[in-house]
């Protein structure tokens, strides 16, 4: 059965750009973290978060935001540190790997402006059956790569909910196969000291070097 819409979450105010060089309000992009008076003060409070999170100098008024600001709510705390595992760690591995650079443009802007597909008032975090709409792909496919650990979730108010990593790959695993799915999962699941994962490490390391002579 399709999941629900994380309706606890808030995403009407700012949002965090996938980058982490700013954030965007509405249709509009700003760079860096200015703070906008006309918020209300939890959002201008979480604009001052993310600058000082993200290097970026506050203001005076910034800095007393901050320093007023009552402690966050777990599921305040959850999104935050999905998003910053999401952007310092998982989406930077689908580039040193390759998978970003294979991409079709047309996935990587869907997966970079979610709200492009989903609506104006949507943004990342999403759930299972956005994915699937961002991606292309069924809500079963998504509910399968997950299980398999193929790609990368988080549970943020007791829900499992997805990032750009996670659309991204999607993107990359939709035109594969049954098998090559299959064998991505085996990979996965193999004891790091099998004999079927020693196999697949020497020729993937047999391969690498075959490729620089």
């Amino acid at each position: 059965m399709p999941d629900l819409p994380a309706t606890p979450i808030d995403l009407s105010g700012p949002r965090l750009r996938n980058n982490h060089k700013g954030y965007r309000l509405g249709d509009e992009i700003i760079d860096g973290f200015p703070d906008r008076p006309q918020l209300p003060p939890f959002q201008r409070q979480l604009i001052a978060e993310w600058a000082d999170a993200f290097g970026h100098a506050l203001s005076a008024v910034q800095q007393e935001l901050l320093r007023v600001r009552p402690g966050p709510t777990k599921v305040q705390r959850e999104i935050f540190e999905a998003a910053y595992r999401d952007g310092e760690y998982d989406v930077q591995r689908l580039g040193e790997s390759g998978v970003y650079d294979a991409l079709d443009p047309a996935d990587i802007d869907r997966c970079e402006l979610p709200h492009s597909v989903l609506g104006r008032d949507r943004g990342y975090p999403v759930n299972a059956t956005e994915l699937a709409v961002l991606a292309r792909v069924s809500y079963k496919q998504v509910r399968d790569w997950d299980k398999a650990g193929l790609l990368p979730s988080h549970v943020i108010d007791g829900r499992r909910h997805y990032f750009t990593a996670a659309a991204l790959m999607a993107c990359a695993l939709r035109p594969l196969d049954r098998w090559q799915i299959a064998a991505l999962r085996g990979i996965l699941c193999a004891e790091r000291d099998s004999g079927f994962r020693r196999l697949v490490d020497y020729v993937s390391d047999d391969s690498a070097a075959a490729s620089i002579s």
